[in-house]
């Protein structure tokens, strides 16, 4: 962290600094995560191919709602990027950092992983919050072609989410990390572990932008009703949560300290703008 003006400001995280060492799959690689405020924790899970740089900003707001929010990057996990590997990783950082239940917070592919984690690592997790996520039987068939997925995500997240990209790219293993987690993302169908979450007594929400034309409305609804969670809507596209910081913030600290006239499951709330 650094210091300007008085305010903590969180730093891209440095493996060489804020990293733990990771063994599975017969590889070994160094997690790197960054970490904010004080308070109830929250672990976040970023997006597609560009770490947690992107969101600190929006993490550093969500902080200063009393959360301690721990971010691991989860792009480079050695020569090739698995699904497995990121849970591993992930579970790693919660396991190092975190000394009671969290509460998890993922964004488009970081929803997935989330996901996955909490069917493993249940007893870990106070509430799941999915932001825009993956895993929806209903995802376009137009996130299987790279260029089309990820020209649109460039526009709505603009320079943040440029600049992420480009660093996971051209860091080791970066292209073919990228390349990999998109070939898992693009097919994936988390519903069955959705069910199984449910079933589980898992507290969760799905947040959803109505204007997200890369992974629509439509499977924020899915995917909710699957979880048998609220769904909240708000204004935006899929990278709302960067192009707003403050918005996010405030939704996400409501979501994680619900009041006790909680949403009941499947009601659709609306923010205003």
């Amino acid at each position: 962290m650094s210091d300007m003006g008085g305010e903590e400001v969180p730093q891209v995280p440095d493996p060489a600094r804020s990293g733990r060492r990771v063994d599975a799959g017969g590889k070994a690689y160094t997690v790197a995560f960054a970490e904010v405020g004080s308070g109830d924790p929250v672990v976040f899970v970023h997006g597609w191919a560009v770490g947690p740089g992107p969101y600190l900003e929006s993490l550093s707001r969500l902080a200063d709602h009393g959360f301690r929010v721990v971010a691991p990057d989860l792009t480079r996990l050695g020569p090739h990027w698995r699904v497995s590997d990121a849970v591993a990783s992930l579970a790693r950082v919660v396991e190092e950092r975190v000394e009671k239940p969290t509460a998890i917070v993922g964004h488009s592919l970081g929803g997935g992983i989330a996901a996955l984690y909490c069917g493993t690592h249940r007893n870990r997790v106070s509430r799941l919050a999915l932001i825009n996520t993956i895993g929806a039987s209903s995802l376009p068939h137009s996130l299987a072609l790279l260029g089309l997925h990820f020209l649109p995500y460039i526009s709505v997240s603009r320079w943040r989410t440029a600049m992420g990209f480009i660093e996971t790219a051209h860091s080791s293993h970066g292209r073919q990390s990228v390349t990999d987690a998109l070939r898992w993302l693009r097919g994936e169908n988390l519903e069955p572990e959705l069910e199984t979450l449910a079933r589980r007594h898992l507290p969760a929400t799905v947040v959803w932008s109505r204007g997200d034309h890369l992974v629509p409305l439509r499977c924020g609804e899915t995917i909710a009703e699957k979880l048998c969670a609220p769904l909240v809507v708000v204004d935006g596209d899929h990278g709302w949560l960067l192009q707003d910081p403050e918005r996010f913030a405030q939704v996400i600290s409501e979501v994680l300290r619900p009041s006790r006239a909680e949403i009941r499951p499947m009601r659709l709330r609306r923010e205003s703008a």
